[in-house]
Parts: structure tokens; sequence; C-alpha cells
């Protein structure tokens, strides 16, 4: 388990994981959001690179959120270095059933005391979809800052950052 919340627990993904990792990246209003669509080859490649990538990598990767009640996959959690020295960049994506639940802001919250009290990043940054209201609201809930939007393969996105 890499941290949990009160109702959540985010871990390693595992075998048992890649079936739901398919789903979710295959769901159209889940790749409208965070990229496109994706086959099982393509989930398969994405989850077999991670596994390695644990191993390399420590404090850094995809990870799997699990509700506590249920054991049931409710999402991803990403955390990934970024070019810049002392910081990285976390990312989620929550099963669409699973959306205004409050589920986001509790993982995004828990990762930030995750990553200040045991790693040596300084800054944690966020970039979402201009569309994405539901992401903004989870960041600012949590502290996260607006910084200026970027454009990135051919479209634009909000950063958003937080310091220690």
């Amino acid at each position: 388990m890499i941290f949990e919340t009160p109702r959540l627990f985010v871990r390693h993904w595992g075998i048992e994981d890649l079936d739901n990792l398919h789903d979710l990246y295959g769901d159209p209003a889940i790749s409208e959001l965070i990229g496109p669509t994706l086959n099982i080859q393509e989930t398969k490649q994405i989850f077999d690179e991670q596994l390695m990538q644990y191993e390399m990598q420590p404090h850094e990767g995809r990870y799997v959120i699990i509700e506590k009640k249920t054991s049931s996959f409710i999402g991803t959690f990403l955390m990934r270095a970024t070019r810049e020295t002392n910081a990285i960049e976390i990312g989620y994506a929550i099963k669409k059933e699973d959306w205004g639940k409050g589920l986001a802001t509790e993982v995004v919250s828990q990762s930030i005391a995750y990553i200040f009290q045991s790693t040596g990043y300084e800054t944690i940054y966020a970039f979402t979809e201009i569309t994405n209201v539901n992401s903004k609201n989870v960041l600012d809930k949590c502290g996260f800052t607006q910084e200026d939007n970027f454009i990135e393969d051919g479209g634009e996105l909000n950063a958003f950052s937080i310091k220690k």
C-alpha cells in the first residue's frame, strides 16, 4: 500500500487489476479527460511497463484506488517526476459511477500529505483539461494554486501547483 484515506487504499497494480484498468481506460467519459480510449493490448502494454517502473523509481508510477468497504476498484492515481527538480506531478482517474462522492478530493488531499512527508519533493503539480471543471474544483479544495495555462499536444491545459 502506498497510502490510505478514511475510505480508500492506494496501492501498486496487481494482475487482478488489468480488466478494471482496461474498463477505465476504455470508458469514453474518462478518455475525454485523460487521453485516448485504449484497447486491451495498449492497456496491457501500460500495465507491463508500470510493473517494471515500480522497481526502478520509488514514489513514481500509476497506482490503483480501492474502496476499503467493498474492496472495489474505483480508479487510478499517478505520481510522475517533472523536468523541474524537487517536483512531482499527480493525476487521477475515477470511474464515472464514482464521481461526485468526494473520493478524488480525498485521494488528492492525502497524496499531498504522503508526498510531502515521505519523499523529497517540495512542489506538486497537477494538470487538467480546460473543460474539466470537476478536477479544477478538487484541486482548489485541496489548496492548489492555478498557474498559467499551457499547450501540450495541440491542446490547452490548466496547470496547478502546491508547495511544501
